[in-house]
């Protein structure tokens, strides 16, 4: 891969359009076949699951948190509190970020490209393009699901490395979905995929610059800041996010655990 690194910028864009093109022209059209040879009941379940790539619950998730966080009583470890608490509303402004960024990024290619969806490649062929229709039957071109969904998966991987496995692999099933149920193509997923992750290391890498949520260490490598404290926030959140829930909220789980114990 040296080779392609030290490549200037303007023949990295020719060998990436290069790529782009055959497989417009050569695996969009066979994965497509493959994908309507499916068992309808396989469709019925990937229908079900291609909705996680939708960004609305992960940007009101991050926000939810955000504003707990900033209502959190800060109890007798008040200072170490509010700097955990602080700590925290910049990882989850982070994961915010990353979405919501990559997000509009793909919102505004998609319909500036205004490639055809699959559902009209009898009639079109997988290379009809109507620039700026601003028609969703014409905005295929990156994935947003693909790319919402990756983005999440390196926003993970980047604040928690142990969990980078289990949400790659969580990402490429929600992605797969969308070429597989036939609202994408293959190479717009594959698209969606590399925009996310691209995004969300450079906004990383962008933030370890101001040393906010990330640092850079001085032998180059980026690293979140405070591991520990964020290690000890975690351990801290329960009291005092029960703190904010409504009173009948508590009955219930402590009804719950009585319960539970009684059964015992």
């Amino acid at each position: 891969m040296k080779w392609f690194v030290g490549l200037s910028l303007l023949d990295k864009a020719v060998i990436a359009l290069s790529c782009v093109i055959v497989g417009f022209v050569a695996l969009d059209p066979i994965a497509l076949h493959l994908t309507r040879e499916l068992d309808p009941a396989a469709l019925k379940a990937f229908k079900r699951i291609t909705d996680l790539g939708k960004s609305g619950w992960i940007l009101v998730s991050c926000a939810i948190f955000i504003v707990v966080l900033y209502f959190m009583k800060p109890g007798d470890a008040a200072l170490r509190l509010r700097a955990g608490r602080t700590h925290f509303v910049g990882i989850f402004l982070f994961i915010f970020s990353a979405v919501a960024g990559s997000g509009l990024i793909a919102l505004f290619l998609k319909n500036l490209i205004g490639r055809a969806r699959p559902k009209f490649f009898d009639t079109l062929g997988p290379l009809e393009f109507s620039p700026l229709a601003l028609d969703a039957d014409f905005a295929g071109f990156p994935s947003g699901h693909a790319t919402t969904i990756f983005a999440l998966a390196a926003a993970f991987a980047f604040l928690w490395p142990r969990t980078r496995v289990v949400a790659f692999s969580i990402a490429v099933w929600i992605a797969s979905t969308r070429f597989l149920i036939g609202a994408h193509y293959l190479t717009d997923a594959i698209a969606g995929a590399v925009l996310g992750v691209g995004f969300v290391i450079a906004l990383r890498s962008r933030l370890s610059v101001r040393r906010w949520v990330f640092e850079r260490r001085p032998d180059g490598i980026i690293r979140l800041r405070a591991p520990r404290l964020s290690a000890w926030m975690w351990g801290q959140l329960g009291s005092p996010l029960f703190s904010v829930w409504p009173d009948a909220v508590k009955k219930r789980l402590f009804r719950r655990t009585r319960d539970k114990e009684a059964k015992i």
